[in-house]
């Protein structure tokens, strides 16, 4: 009996203990009215195929909210009645606390929406990004001594395959011609017999073929399924000819051998006791002529733009010597 009062003792003084802590608990949220799950900087990442996360915070002492962006942005912001509110362009956009409201950001490639609509709650959802790169932004909560940041990514998605590409016959083509010095080579023959030598004018050249795409949203396109195109190039009267060459459709320089001129070489005789230098001259013929191409969605959505083919190609060589003792 008595060891039975004793632990009923403890057992009520167990309980108290936890009614006092419960009591220290609930008065907690009400001496510290941040709770740090509403206070703290933290990062949302969103699928570049579509998706939506949410984060709670507190307008209690917020003075305003801006969103922050590193890519140039149209922003749209609108009322719960889809009026829109303001209309920016620029890296930034605020807006008041408290205010209901939705904000869109117009990236490249996908559209960044914050919606302001829930009290104290940022519902934060995309589109798809079309795009190879994610889009970050920022949203900023300014309060009288702080900030708290809301980093956002958004991941790549699905991107954009080509269709075709052809060549722009309402854009004529640029042949100019360009000389290109060779590093001299010289020969000494310090013996009593004539030496046989061979000089190779195109040894390591090749023909350069850089594309072009002016058009940003060339970081929207996989290339890894683009067709190869031709390399057009031109003889010596400017008259355009098709190489039997071709290159894979991807921006960026990309280089083609040269056929069969790797391979001449030019047989000089350096007679006894004679030092000679040789230096190689090579004409290149610079063709500009502009490519349209279309990619396309699984959804049917596509774009055509427009890319430049910079083509730098071998023509002719010429050699000269000097001899020098």
């Amino acid at each position: 009996m008595a060891t039975a009062i004793k632990l009923w003792k403890v057992n009520a003084t167990l309980g108290g203990m936890c009614i006092a802590f419960l009591c220290l608990c609930g008065c907690n949220d009400d001496v510290f009215i941040e709770r740090s799950d509403l206070t703290r900087n933290m990062s949302v990442r969103l699928d570049g195929d579509g998706d939506r996360k949410g984060v709670p915070y507190s307008t209690e002492g917020l003075e305003y909210i801006s969103i922050e962006h590193a890519e140039y942005c149209p922003n749209f912001v609108f009322d719960s009645g889809h009026n829109v509110l303001e209309e920016t362009q620029g890296y930034s956009v605020c807006i008041d606390a408290g205010q209901e409201c939705w904000v869109d950001v117009y990236g490249r490639a996908v559209t960044l929406t914050l919606d302001f609509q829930r009290k104290d709650y940022l519902d934060i959802y995309c589109n798809q990004n079309h795009s190879k790169a994610p889009f970050t932004a920022k949203v900023l909560f300014h309060y009288p001594s702080r900030e708290r940041v809301i980093e956002v990514e958004i991941t790549p998605g699905e991107l954009y395959t080509v269709d075709y590409v052809t060549m722009d016959i309402s854009e004529d083509p640029t042949v100019s011609f360009e000389e290109r010095q060779q590093p001299t080579y010289t020969v000494n023959n310090d013996g009593d017999r004539d030496v046989k030598i061979f000089i190779r004018p195109y040894e390591n050249v090749n023909c350069s073929v850089d594309i072009e795409i002016p058009d940003e949203r060339s970081a929207m396109i996989d290339f890894s399924s683009a067709p190869d195109v031709d390399v057009l190039s031109a003889s010596p009267d400017g008259m355009l000819t098709y190489t039997g060459r071709s290159v894979k459709f991807e921006p960026g320089t990309q280089t083609v051998p040269v056929f069969g001129w790797g391979l001449e070489a030019v047989p000089y005789i350096i007679p006894p006791h004679t030092k000679v230098q040789f230096t190689v001259t090579l004409q290149y013929v610079v063709v500009d002529y502009y490519m349209t191409f279309q990619c396309s969605l699984p959804s049917g959505d596509y774009f055509e733009s427009k890319a430049l083919m910079h083509v730098v190609d071998p023509l002719e060589y010429k050699i000269s010597y000097e001899v020098i003792n």
